[in-house]
């Protein structure tokens, strides 16, 4: 009855002959093995009831906080053909049970102290369920049905029994044997004990014979007792000063790649994946390890790991492994809890190589082995590690190599075959399973289902096989050189030695669905393009704001006279002309005019700083100046700057007679110089863009004709964009998405809109004009959408605000996409499409993009972030590793953008032009470039690039890195909170902290007095302590820079009463002062030996435990009559513990009751 090696069930944890050869060479190395006798554990005395181990005073706390959870139970399930006598299977189970007490044993509480309870006997009923009545179909469909729910069909520990037997009878000589119990009675080695004495019991019955089995010299309760008393009486100082060093600073939790967002509470669902290594390479490892001196077990484990860092990124990388805690002869046949966990930390700094890796695997293994006398549940309670509801204390991540008995018997005259459970519990992020079979290695990989899709552990696996056969080729090889990228990857992702060219004459083909619906050959220029439009339809309106219509015949003629009046002064193929700027209509024939010229523009807005504009025009040299009169006179310092440079001085003013424009204007001539057709062309420079430095003075991005053009073409075709769209102009003036919203409708004959400035500084107002005027395609930023969704905007001049039912194209750019922003924006506009579009300045417009779509009913939340998605036509999104290499699927790296889309380089700064624009290390060609990003992102398993975050955003706390985001999402999701920012600040926590301080800045419906009261209970049931903020300050509206991403720098700093409200003080801290206060400070006293409580300390930073939560519960309900959760001890404080508990306990004052 014993399943093979592939198909044991994921609970089962054993004391494989790869982990005895381990503890042989440990033993050999502290030459252990010639030791004195060990005193045998004696019987208990007494009648009970016992006190509980310690694995199973935890699985205790872990079933009162969750009752009935399946991912503790125990289950196997197996297929017997041939005769079965259910009688002699029903004496078998019995006699077992007889032999163990631990079968017959259930749990009590007394004042929140378990204790184990010992039936003097008992039996384990057979459920005999007939299926012979059902079609072969039918029946096999009830096999699975039952497997599914007897697997998840919870324990009562109280009530018992903990045990259950099922047999399904389909044919007389067909059934399917169902065995279950929770671990707490149970483990893996337990399982094997089960199996082979009810096949020798079964054997010996049908015989008509007594069973032959000796007697176990102990039982468990006497274990639990004797281990009790060895906790008391010995000294495992040694051990435990052991395990402090070792875990020395707190393991961070891994930050494994996951496919959707990490729930508050995990609901341990989980699922399986396999993969049997091909013997060759099986070979190679077993030969590995000879040379070497390991086992199969460090080497497994070292690929793990290296697997684990390049999917993380992190150097320190915690594993937790089953030890199977049966060190002891007395206790091998003894069916009970015995397993242990050991924390396995590894550091793979430094890029060792794998043989450098194993070396360091195996010292860490041996050490853990050594001092394994600690029970995991007793170093939790020394080392307090930090709690986190999402995921389990120390590690995420688990590892086992397992060992059976390949020879066990079998049920006389049945053929056994093990039937694996398709959906295991997941008590881990995840856990590999490895075994051997045929002289072959099995991989298993049981994961959360909550966290990742098949594909991906799928991809994870065939990761480790390539990750093996390098490892094993060339052991010196460094792990960081070692290649992630599988053949199935290959074909997902895309290929930097690929030759791009026909790439890009697709994408510089049918670029225009205007030139295409008139057959006429594709325009080279957004110019050319405009003024085909112009031809094309010279009525239709071209541009519109608050006071004006022009159509593409009236935008044709101003634009053409801007373009000459450049001309009439001296403006030269090339040069550079600064247009003052203003939110106007007036705007786009400045912009088309001296593109026309063949000049290129810098566009200044006047709501950035004075200094960095004249920054921007000493950098940039303007040969020309363009002053629309709606943006006023440029300030002294800018006008010394103009003067200085000599600057043609151009005033567009369309209320004026001649435009404003000098009188040496002349009506616009009709040869293609003036069209802008002829005299520009793809590898032209079309603008300059500036965005920050580190230096502190703006970089000047040199941007072409060529890769607008290119953008413009693929925007209007892929999402199908034509003549009768109303783009809405909102992009920040001298922000480059701004000629997405210009140039792509004019390249159609479409309209652009633009916006009142003052509507633009009121969301509602803003929200209001989109609806009024029909707009149909917006290019917004997150933090713009977030305010135009935000129904708290709401007020009694406007009770209700509009949707926006014609919006069928909404573009994101600029930041980071969350899922929260999508949702909300689609209560305003549920029609349309919306896209994450991925791309810098250096990058002009867009590179890639994804089109966000809601996750199918039922599945769990997607990753908080929107992907930034794939290349658009003829661009490759490359995620480089540290090695330089393309980075396999999960694995974090840079992003670069290869292909045409690329700005020339940096105006005035060739060596930083070299450092970002790099030649293709691929291909070598030097006309093949790659724009570095700084952004880090990984791969997802269909290809797309998800953002991971630049460095600037990921903070370290309390020697966790935190990514700012996550508690930015966890924010998100509270009912009061329309959206938040969240920054870590200079300032430490506290005088013994120097971590940053994190504050978070919310907008919603709450109040600023009790934002901290209301926000850090939630946040703490979602994020461990150290990611919840020290601060809370409620704002009206996030501050927003012209260009519409959120400006961090004009965040108010929290006020020092915000900030001592997020943690304890000497000064200014209340005692208890409410009856509940009052009872709770007394109980923590009790349990805890503290001499004084306050309201604002937490039960468990004053040293609980899981065991004390349950006695505080107990004796709280036994003293109220009231009750109180567990845990809500580890997330509140005893001042909000009080309030929760302060009604019902008014409520019996009131009835009298004390």
């Amino acid at each position: 009855m014993t399943p093979s090696l592939d198909d044991r069930p994921a609970n089962v944890t054993e004391l494989s002959a790869d982990r005895l050869a381990l503890l042989d060479l440990l033993l050999e190395q502290e030459g252990l093995t010639d030791g004195a006798p060990i005193a045998p554990i004696p019987r208990r005395q007494g009648g009970g009831p016992w006190p509980l181990s310690f694995a199973q005073e935890r699985m205790w706390v872990l079933d009162r906080l969750e009752p009935g959870n399946p991912a503790y139970n125990i289950f196997q399930a197996v297929r017997l053909d041939g005769p079965l006598d259910a009688g002699i299977l029903q004496r078998s189970l019995d006699e077992v049970v007889r032999r163990h007490e631990s079968l017959r044993t259930t749990f009590i509480a007394d004042d929140g102290v378990p204790y184990q309870v010992v039936a003097p006997s008992g039996s384990m009923p057979l459920t005999v369920v007939d299926l012979g009545g059902l079609a072969p179909g039918d029946a096999q469909a009830e096999v699975e049905r039952s497997i599914a729910a007897e697997a998840a069909r919870p324990f009562d520990l109280e009530r018992g029994p903990l045990t259950r037997a099922v047999l399904l009878r389909l044919t007389p000589g067909t059934h399917v044997f169902m065995l279950s119990m929770h671990h707490i009675v149970s483990d893996g080695w337990s399982m094997a004990i089960l199996s082979k004495e009810i096949t020798s019991t079964y054997a010996a019955l049908r015989r008509g014979e007594a069973p032959l089995l000796a007697e176990p010299p102990i039982q468990y309760a006497d274990y639990a007792v004797w281990q009790r008393e060895q906790a008391a009486g010995d000294d495992r100082s040694g051990s435990i000063d052991y395990w402090r060093r070792q875990l020395e600073g707190p393991p961070a939790p891994l930050d494994l790649p996951t496919d959707f967002a990490r729930p508050a509470m995990s609901s341990y669902r989980g699922a399986r994946t396999t993969r049997r290594l091909p013997a060759r390479l099986t070979q190679a490892i077993q030969a590995l390890c000879r040379q070497e001196g390991l086992t199969v077990f460090m080497a497994l484990l070292a690929a793990f790991k290296a697997l684990l860092h390049r999917q993380t990124g992190q150097d320190d990388v915690v594993v937790g492994t089953p030890i199977a805690g049966r060190s002891r002869a007395d206790i091998e046949p003894i069916v009970g809890f015995f397993v242990n966990s050991l924390v396995l930390r590894t550091d793979l700094s430094g890029a060792p190589s794998f043989r450098t890796l194993a070396g360091r695997v195996r010292e860490v293994a041996l050490a853990a082995f050594s001092h394994q006398d600690v029970p995991f549940e007793k170093l939790l309670e020394a080392l307090q590690p930090p709690r986190d509801p999402g995921r389990t204390p120390l590690f995420q991540v688990f590892f086992n190599v397992m060992g059976f008995d390949e020879g066990a018997e079998t049920l006389p005259g049945i053929v056994s075959t093990p039937i694996v459970q398709p959906d295991p519990g997941s008590k881990f992020d995840l856990t590999l399973y490895v075994s051997e079979r045929d002289g072959r290695l099995g991989l298993a990989l049981v994961y959360n289902a909550d966290l990742f899709l098949p594909a991906r552990m799928t991809e994870w696996l065939a990761q480790l096989e390539l990750l093996l056969e390098q490892a094993t080729a060339d052991p010196d090889r460094p792990i960081s050189a070692l290649s992630l990228l599988t053949e199935s990857a290959r074909r997902q992702l895309p290929d930097p030695r690929e030759a791009l060219g026909a790439a890009e004459a697709s994408a510089a083909g049918t670029a225009w669905s205007g030139g295409a619906a008139t057959g006429i050959d594709e325009p080279r220029t957004v110019v050319e393009a405009f003024v085909r439009q112009a031809r094309r339809v010279p009525g239709r309106p071209a541009v519109a704001d608050a006071h004006r219509v022009w159509t593409y015949a009236e935008l044709d003629a101003w634009s053409a006279r801007v373009a000459t009046a450049l001309q009439a002064g001296g403006i030269a193929h090339g040069d550079a002309v600064a247009i003052y700027a203003h939110r106007g209509a007036a705007l786009v024939p400045a912009l088309l005019g001296t593109l026309r010229a063949g000049a290129a523009f810098v566009i200044l807005d006047p709501a950035h700083p004075v200094a960095r504009l004249a920054d921007c025009l000493a950098i940039a040299r303007p040969r020309a100046f363009i002053g629309l009169s709606a943006a006023g006179e440029p300030p002294d310092m800018l006008e010394a700057c103009i003067a200085s440079l000599g600057c043609h001085r151009v005033r567009l003013d369309p209320a004026a007679a001649d435009g404003g424009l000098c009188a040496r204007t002349l009506p616009p001539p009709a040869d293609a110089d003036v069209d802008g057709c002829g005299a520009v062309g793809p590898g032209d420079l079309a603008y300059i863009a500036f965005t920050s430095g580190s230096s502190g003075r703006p970089k000047g991005i040199l941007g072409e004709h060529g890769p607008l053009a290119r953008f413009v073409g693929w925007h209007s075709r892929t999402f199908g964009l034509d003549g009768s769209d109303r783009f809405a102009l909102l992009s920040g003036l001298a922000h480059d998405p701004l000629l997405r919203d210009v140039f792509t409708p004019l390249a159609l004959g479409a309209t652009v809109c633009v916006p009142d400035p003052d509507a633009m500084s009121s969301p509602h107002r803003l929200r209001a004009w989109l609806a009024e005027s029909g707009v149909t395609v917006v290019h917004v930023t997150p933090a713009l959408a977030v305010a135009l969704s935000d129904e708290g905007m709401i007020d009694q001049a406007r009770p209700t605000l509009p949707t926006l039912p014609a919006l069928r194209l909404t573009c994101f750019a600029g930041d980071v996409l969350t899922r929260d922003a999508v949702a909300l924006w689609r209560r305003l506009a549920p029609a349309g499409r919306v896209v994450n579009f991925y791309g810098a300045t250096e990058t002009p417009q867009a590179v890639a993009y994804h089109i966000a779509a809601d996750p199918p009913e039922g599945c769990p939340a997607p990753a908080a972030a929107v992907p930034i998605g794939r290349g658009i036509d003829g661009v490759q999104l490359l995620v480089l590793n540290a090695g330089g290499r393309l980075a396999g699927i999960g694995e974090v790296g840079e992003v670069h953008v290869r292909g045409p889309q690329l700005a020339r380089g940096y105006l005035g700064d060739d060596d930083l032009t070299r450092e970002r624009f790099v030649v293709n290390p691929f291909t070598g060609r030097a006309g093949d470039r790659l724009y570095r990003t700084g952004d880090m992102g990984r791969y997802l398993p269909d290809g797309a690039v998800a953002f991971v975050g630049r460095h600037d955003r990921q903070v370290k706390i309390r020697g966790f890195r935190v990514e700012l985001q996550d508690i930015e999402a966890a924010l998100g999701q509270h009912a009061a909170v329309r959206t938040s920012a969240v920054v870590a600040t200079d300032a430490p926590t506290s005088s013994s902290d120097r971590s940053p301080r994190l504050v978070a800045y919310v907008v919603g419906d709450i109040a600023a007095a009790a934002a901290d009261g209301v926000l850090r209970p939630f946040l703490r049931t979602r994020l461990p302590d150290y990611m919840v903020p020290g601060a809370f300050v409620v704002l009206a509206s996030l501050p927003l820079t012209p260009n519409g991403k959120l400006d961090r720098r004009r965040l108010p700093p929290p006020e020092p009463q915000a900030v001592a409200a997020g943690a304890r003080s000497t000064t200014g801290v209340r005692g208890p002062r409410t009856p509940g206060e009052q009872l709770l400070a007394e109980l923590w006293r009790d349990l805890l030996g503290v001499d004084a409580v306050e309201t604002t300390d937490n039960f468990y930073d004053l040293g609980g435990s899981s065991l004390m939560a349950m006695q505080v519960v107990a004796r709280f309900e036994n003293r109220t009559g009231a009750r109180i959760n567990a845990a809500d001890l580890g997330y509140h404080t005893l001042g909000q513990l009080a309030a929760m508990v302060e009604p019902a306990l008014s409520a019996r004052s009131a009835l009298g009751h004390p």
